[in-house]
């Protein structure tokens, strides 16, 4: 029986030392697991008494709303620095581009288990001004527009797609 004990304690520390190690050694794996773990909890919170697969998909536009500002007019011509980005530093930080909010709405759905992305719009030298998210619900793609705080449904909730 001593000899489970200690190969039990063994296995524990192993584990231990090499969560550390993996924390100290690669912290954007850390950040990211910690991220997944928090828009896993922040979506099932949102989602969890909600019937429809729209209303879950409003539910969660609302709280990107809410949650991830826009930059002002005065703030968009300063420099900003290019850094590593991912849904949850955008969180974290509580503003970002078009694509930036974007992406974390399209995160949560992901995570939610719909299938989304980002629909990046071009003009006609093929740069993109602006970004929408996209969540498909049954086939169908609607269009969130997280930085003018828009879904792209009527009053029936239904689809403009």
């Amino acid at each position: 029986m001593a000899n489970k004990k200690r190969i039990f304690t063994i296995v524990i520390l192993s584990i231990v030392i090499l969560v550390m190690v993996v924390t100290c050694t690669m912290p954007e794996f850390y950040d990211y697991v910690y991220g997944y773990i928090v828009f896993r909890w922040i979506g099932f919170n949102l989602t969890v008494n909600i019937k429809t697969d729209f209303d879950k998909a409003a539910n969660v536009a609302f709280w990107v709303f809410d949650n991830i500002g826009g930059f002002k007019r005065h703030q968009r011509h300063k420099f900003m620095p290019v850094i590593d980005d991912n849904f949850f530093n955008i969180y974290r930080r509580g503003f970002g581009y078009c694509d930036q909010s974007a992406h974390v709405y399209a995160t949560m759905m992901h995570l939610l288990g719909f299938k989304s992305g980002l629909l990046m719009l071009m003009d006609d030298k093929g740069v993109s001004p602006h970004t929408l998210a996209v969540v498909y619900i049954k086939g169908k793609p609607l269009m969130v527009d997280t930085s003018y705080k828009f879904i792209f449904a009527d009053d029936d909730k239904s689809l403009l797609a």
